[in-house]
């Protein structure tokens, strides 16, 4: 091989070896670290944990910064499962940049209820950090685990909505309602002519958490949360474990069935009583068949009332018809979880 073509080879390797480089400040570029996060704990052991103290903290976890590479950006995720099944079904709490998170006791106890332990029982998680680059999850690298052992606690709780619409009174705010301490809900009527700000509170009262944020998240030192719009009616859902809440409008309530006129296909509507605070009808019944109630003309939400139970449960049961006749029908949502009826 003549000298010149040597040259030339060699020129070109170099050239290539350049190209392959990554370049300085560069976001194009991501390299696998060499070991994920080091999570570590404040508490260990076995976790008291209670209703009375719910809003103490039971732990902080902190890590250590992981790097991809240089202005490489970097989500964090919290993930826990229960002990023994090494992360194969993992609950993810997404942290964004942060490299530290506060548990407060009704957090950590709506972790363990989500993955199936037991209210007032004896149980376990096992905890570790993701660390990706950005959101879409690319080459993600796994922190040790911690495992917190702790007793849950059960009941049903209560969460506030005060704001601007009723005089930012806590104790008299309505109400959200929590079977499992983690999954909150309730309707709530908000008057035109607010500012439509309100915040949410886990007590009736301003000495505890008061969650504000954003339209989708929850904060407890974020600003106000804001309504979508006033003069409306809400179903209101919040997580305690995300972090998230949501108000879906429901422009009117119905009954629907082959127990009315409309059948299956045909909602007789509802009208909110906003005085009363409660919908009401004069529905027509056919004295056979069955019926429910369901909101906004769809079956997204709607409700029956089980075999057994006084109260109207999403998505619960069938109602069987009265006899046939005309009957005022009265539907009181304003006790969370306690959703009733009346025909009469």
């Amino acid at each position: 091989m003549k000298l010149s073509q040597i040259n030339i080879l060699w020129t070109g390797l170099l050239l290539l070896l350049i190209m392959s480089c990554k370049k300085e400040g560069s976001l194009d570029y991501a390299t696998a670290p060499e070991s994920g996060a080091i999570l570590s704990s404040s508490k260990g052991g076995s976790l008291a944990l209670a209703l009375e103290t719910q809003d103490d903290t039971a732990t902080v976890f902190k890590w250590n910064t992981v790097s991809y590479g240089n202005n490489i950006p970097v989500t964090y995720t919290l993930q826990y499962d229960s002990i023994g099944k090494n992360f194969s079904s993992p609950i993810d709490v997404v942290l964004g940049s942060s490299t530290s998170i506060g548990i407060t006791q009704s957090m950590l106890n709506g972790y363990g209820i989500k993955s199936g332990i037991a209210a007032d029982a004896s149980g376990g998680l096992e905890f570790r950090i993701r660390s990706a680059v950005g959101l879409a999850g690319v080459l993600p690298s796994y922190s040790n685990m911690i495992k917190l052992l702790f007793n849950t606690y059960g009941s049903t709780v209560y969460w506030y909505v005060p704001g601007d619409y009723q005089g930012w009174n806590p104790s008299a705010a309505p109400r959200l309602g929590s079977s499992n301490l983690d999954n909150y809900q309730g309707y709530i009527w908000v008057p035109s002519g607010n500012s439509g700000e309100f915040k949410i509170t886990s007590h009736p009262n301003w000495d505890h958490a008061n969650y504000g944020g954003t339209n989708t998240t929850l904060n407890p030192s974020g600003p106000n949360l804001v309504w979508p719009a006033v003069g409306k009616y809400y179903l209101v859902t919040a997580s305690l474990s995300q972090l998230t809440w949501s108000a879906t409008a429901i422009s009117t309530w119905g009954v629907i069935g082959d127990a009315t006129s409309g059948g299956w296909d045909t909602s007789t509507p509802l009208t909110y009583d906003v005085a009363a605070g409660v919908w009401k009808a004069s529905v027509t019944f056919k004295g056979s068949g069955s019926w429910k109630f369901r909101a906004n003309n769809g079956w997204d939400i709607n409700l029956g009332a089980n075999t057994g139970s006084v109260f109207l449960k999403d998505g619960g049961d069938n109602i069987s018809s009265p006899a046939a006749g005309t009957y005022t029908v009265t539907l009181n949502l304003s006790n969370p979880l306690k959703y009733t009826y009346t025909v009469e």
